[in-house]
């Protein structure tokens, strides 16, 4: 039997009111009762009809991993402190007041909640993993996870508790690593589009701290959202800005009045290499930013960050501003040409003593004779405004999204500090490499929701409806309840899954209600039409006919 459900029974109740059609999507869904912001900002209660949506998400991810090989686990998301300090996150996400820390029985705080969980599937795995015969892993959990965000907003988009269907593999070689890496994107992509969520897009992204490998977004156009990528009109390339690379063309058309593109400023960063601090001077463009991910990985640094001005001073002797390549050359550990700067002539730099220089060129005049550009990198952030580093020909837009899913390739970032090693075919001890993805199934529920929405409410696909028929009574007595009952009986036996309103309320409002909740069909009881005749309304397309009870069954045939 198919769920049966009755409104006078939900909870919170559903009281005659008026909803506010035109508020956010966060704001609709609480007012239709499928959530709650509790007291501590950022966190939210689902209610009964919003955990039916939930659980039609999860399962669609579920299934799609366990078609891509991937087992079913929960691991534990109050995770001690010592397997976080193992892997080196504790204190980077401590400094970053990100991590829900636990006090223990002691004065210490011995544990998290944890936002992500890398170390605990190392956790997992290690007891059990002894040689190359135990490759690969593939392991899948839908969990809540933790982080203190600083200003959470957007509802269910950026909350301090939220759950994630997150999935983890092992692998004897890299190889083996892609593969999995390969199955997870499909996975995703499986899931987010069985949702029935439009124009899914793969972005290649920046792994924060999660990695520093690359990875890849899962995401939806939307003003909404707190991602940003950038797109070439001309080819279609799309990425992170952080990830993304630019061409500089001589002549720059677009940018010829741009006094900032024609000057080369240096900025100064810490880099932590092999266990050794390194001071990194980078020559970039003076309109462009500089990416620490680009930095990062050019060096093969394990962390980045921009010197304070007392260390700035201390390091170069002159103010931050006024430095110069020439004096970065000669005091910088490492100095590094963005290819921004590469091809620049008559530009402008500074120096400390006199000033901006106008007409500058490499290896030219008493500043630059021994500074040239060799070997440029790419080291910038991608913004909107500049040329395509793919085509050569389009100037990148920027849009902005919603990150549902995201895939890392993490390579032995958690298993070579937290010791788990197997040996391989040759008899060696070898850490796994390892690769993870993340979908958050409350960004895809309030992303559905904000997708499917209209003038009138919610309009939720099929696939992920709390129910599929609104049964909607429009007449008073016991006649009326008989035909609405016995209708949600022969729905029930075919697998539908029923909503009947049976409050004590005017018709208008049952019909406010039933349009504003957004379940795929609308079905009115009616003594005035003969009994076994129904008005049906398609949601979706808001189109309504009368039909019989057996030509509603065949519109409702496979919707369960």
């Amino acid at each position: 039997m198919a769920d049966l459900i009755r409104v006078s029974t939900l909870w919170p109740p559903v009281r005659p009111r008026s909803i506010d059609l035109g508020a956010t999507t966060h704001g609709l869904l609480e007012a239709v009762g499928l959530i709650r912001e509790v007291d501590l900002a950022g966190s939210f209660a689902l209610m009964p009809l919003g955990v039916l949506i939930r659980d039609r998400i999860e399962a669609i991810i579920r299934k799609s991993f366990v078609e891509h090989g991937f087992g079913a686990v929960m691991l534990p998301m109050l995770q001690s402190r010592a397997i976080w300090e193992s892997s080196g996150r504790w204190q980077v996400y401590a400094d970053a007041e990100a991590l829900f820390r636990v006090v223990g029985r002691g004065e210490e705080e011995s544990a998290c909640l944890g936002p992500t969980s890398e170390e605990i599937s190392v956790v997992t795995v290690a007891s059990d993993l002894a040689s190359h015969r135990d490759l690969p892993v593939r392991l899948y959990q839908s969990t809540n996870k933790f982080r203190n965000e600083l200003s959470p907003r957007g509802g269910l988009l950026r909350a301090r508790e939220f759950e994630m269907a997150d999935a983890y593999t092992f692998d004897a070689d890299r190889g083996g690593m892609l593969a999995a890496v390969e199955a997870l994107n499909a996975a995703c992509q499986s899931a987010l589009t069985r949702m029935g969520l439009p124009g899914v897009l793969t972005i290649p992204a920046d792994g924060g701290d999660i990695s520093k490998a690359p990875s890849t977004e899962h995401v939806v156009r939307s003003e909404l959202g707190q991602s940003q990528f950038v797109e070439c009109p001309n080819c279609a390339y799309r990425a992170d800005p952080d990830v993304a690379m630019a061409a500089f063309p001589r002549p720059d058309r677009h940018h010829a009045a741009d006094a900032d593109a024609q000057t080369a400023k240096v900025m100064a960063f810490g880099c932590v290499r092999g266990g050794e601090e390194l001071v990194v001077s980078v020559v970039i463009r003076g309109d462009l930013q500089v990416s620490h991910r680009k930095v990062a990985e050019v060096l093969g640094a394990s962390s980045i960050r921009t010197l304070s001005e007392a260390e700035f001073r201390a390091c170069f002797g002159v103010e931050p501003h006024t430095l110069n390549p020439a004096i970065a050359a000669s005091t910088s550990n490492e100095m590094l040409f963005d290819t921004s700067v590469a091809d620049l002539r008559d530009f402008t730099t500074v120096s400390p003593l006199t000033g901006l220089i106008h007409g500058a060129n490499w290896g030219e005049g008493p500043l630059l004779d021994q500074v040239t550009p060799e070997r440029p990198v790419t080291v910038h952030v991608a913004d909107a405004g500049l040329w395509c580093g793919k085509c050569g020909e389009g100037i990148f837009e920027s849009h902005r999204a919603i990150e549902l899913g995201h895939v890392f390739e993490l390579g032995d970032r958690y298993s070579t500090p937290m010791g788990l090693r197997f040996v391989d075919r040759e008899g060696r001890h070898a850490a796994p490499l390892m690769a993870c993805s993340g979908i958050g199934v409350g960004r895809c529920l309030q992303t559905l929701a904000d997708a499917f929405r209209d003038e009138r409410g919610l309009s939720w696909p099929a696939q992920v409806a709390p129910a599929q028929v609104h049964v909607i009574v429009a007449a008073q007595g016991e006649e009326a309840e008989r035909r609405a009952l016995r209708l949600q009986g022969v729905l029930a036996a075919n697998g539908v899954t029923t909503v009947l309103d049976d409050r004590d309320v005017s018709l208008g409002e049952r019909f406010r209600y039933a349009w504003a909740l957004g379940l795929p069909h609308h079905v009115v009881v009616s003594t005035r039409t003969e009994d076994g005749v129904y008005e049906h309304t398609d949601r979706a397309a808001g189109l309504s006919q009368d039909v019989t009870e057996s030509d509603l069954l065949k519109i409702l045939s496979g919707v369960g």
